[in-house]
């Protein structure tokens, strides 16, 4: 199962299964599935709701802040009595350019620790890569042995009437042009199997979560800088300037703080259960052909092999008999014409070739490296 931290694969997290135990709710407030399905509205709107409760909640905080600070402001205009201030006035100075000091480190852990989930969710983006491109592999490596063994089987038979060629040769290249047609016929039943590309998904949150934090940080990183100015300073406007700003960063933390939940969320459902989201996409995409082998890839059941597995060793038995029979017809040590050496010596390449490409398609067909990755 993927770890969405920094790239690596290990247990599930506890924190992806603590967010992905919340309930789903859709705006009629009805429970939804919790499998990522980022284009379902249903699973949109659970995202959305979670993602309102901290904005909400931070409008509210704001605007009873508001209300208490209209409330003092009149309180102390009525007040006609001048308080000494001094000591006041030093211990908030303190008090403010400490917190400023301390939110300044916190700022800093935070760019750290944004930069840290972005790579976790790269890991999960080449994850997906990977598999997709060992799937491919295996469509390009059938295609080469195709077109290359087909090549050599219309070498081979011209080479058949080269003069020279004895009896037991002729009947040598029969049998390897009889074992190309196995071969050629075999492989092909090899069908490509792609898995349903959620990249673009995933990419597109993480784009909005990224900003989203990294811009809530910018606009805290500037507030901090002009607090600590201000009171080292003591310049009432920079003093002014920096409340405002903490106001607005006040209420896009808040925002902020939604979005990263829903992601959190949304992320979470994809660490937990990323079978339900590929399965998913391949009902919706009609892709029911292919549903066995993606489950054998995700799954990996230990005592099962891929369903294209028996074509594959049935290739790569023809395909050894085929080269045994080729080895035999180069040690007849045939008095041939040099066009028709070269003609063999091709031969000889693409048998090489194709034994090549039947190795990495068995290595491929094995579930163990795609089930790692996911």
């Amino acid at each position: 199962m993927a770890n969405c931290s920094a790239g690596e694969f290990s247990y599930l997290p506890r924190i992806a299964d603590f967010f992905h135990s919340f309930t789903h709710v859709n705006f009629y407030f009805d429970n939804v599935s919790s499998i990522f399905v980022p284009t379902l509205p249903d699973y949109q709107q659970a995202l959305f709701l979670y993602a309102l409760c901290p904005c909400l909640f931070g409008g509210l905080v704001f605007l009873i802040f508001c209300g208490h600070f209209i409330a003092s402001w009149c309180s102390c205009d009525k007040q006609h009595t001048r308080i000494p201030r001094t000591k006041c006035l030093i211990a908030l100075r303190c008090v403010v350019l400490f917190a400023s000091v301390i939110s300044s480190g916190f700022i800093i852990a935070a760019f750290v620790f944004n930069d840290s989930v972005d790579e976790g969710v790269k890991g999960v983006l080449t994850a997906v890569g990977n598999v997709n491109k060992s799937l491919i592999e295996i469509q390009s490596k059938v295609d080469s042995i195709r077109d290359d063994l087909i090549d050599m089987d219309s070498t081979i038979i011209d080479a058949r009437d080269c003069p020279g060629i004895t009896d037991a040769g002729k009947e040598l290249i029969d049998n390897v042009s009889h074992k190309i047609g196995d071969i050629v016929t075999t492989v092909v039943k090899i069908r490509k199997v792609n898995l349903p590309d959620i990249s673009e998904y995933i990419q597109n949150i993480e784009y909005y979560r990224w900003w989203s934090t990294f811009g809530t940080l910018c606009i805290n990183t500037l507030t901090s800088l002009l607090m600590i100015y201000a009171i080292l300073r003591r310049s009432r406007c920079g003093f002014i300037l920096g409340i405002l700003l903490g106001i607005v960063s006040l209420v896009l933390i808040w925002c902020g703080a939604g979005v990263d939940l829903a992601v959190a969320i949304g992320m979470s459902d994809l660490c937990v259960n990323p079978k339900g989201t590929v399965y998913y996409y391949i009902r919706v995409n009609l892709y029911y052909e292919i549903l066995v082998f993606v489950k054998y890839y995700v799954e990996c059941p230990k005592d099962e092999h891929n369903p294209y597995q028996k074509y594959a060793d049935k290739a790569s038995a023809r395909l050894e008999e085929a080269s045994d029979f080729f080895s035999a017809l180069m040690k007849l040590g045939l008095d041939l014409p040099s066009e028709c050496k070269d003609d063999l010596s091709q031969c000889n390449d693409d048998l090489k070739q194709s034994q090549t490409s039947m190795a990495v398609i068995i290595k491929n067909l094995d579930c163990k490296y795609a089930h790692q990755q996911f």
